[in-house]
């Protein structure tokens, strides 16, 4: 995603948060002109969110894998979400508790200022 965004002219940064950082390794190979950080910590990612707000149009997130903090700090932060879903029952069943937590973000970014609640997910 930050490889396209970069080749269509937006100025993009990438935020590894998974340990692995398997994006960071990716993204230094395939476009090393994009800034990237490995932040895997929800402190660390909240701290430095306004300086990427301030020197990029769009900051593509790698989060890890499972619901934990630094994923919710991602959530909270993010204008979108795309969630990657295997085709099978146990995917799916996995991608319905990442929905609940989607949509627990939602309401909690309705009674923060300056944050929308519907930018995460379209309701319905």
């Amino acid at each position: 995603m930050a490889a396209w965004l970069y080749e269509k002219g937006v100025k993009v940064a990438l935020v590894d948060a998974d340990s692995q950082s398997s994006s960071t390794e990716w993204l230094s190979e395939a476009q090393p002109e994009i800034d990237s950080f490995q932040w895997q910590e929800a402190a660390e990612i909240f701290e430095g969110s306004d300086a990427l707000r301030e020197n990029y149009e769009v900051v593509v997130f790698d989060g890890p894998a499972g619901l934990n903090a630094a994923t919710k700090a991602i959530m909270v932060l993010a204008t979108g979400i795309l969630i990657p879903c295997g085709p099978s029952i146990l995917d799916l069943r996995a991608l319905e508790e990442v929905l609940i937590v989607v949509r627990e973000v939602q309401i909690t970014r309705l009674d923060v200022p300056g944050l929308h609640g519907n930018a995460l997910l379209p309701s319905s």
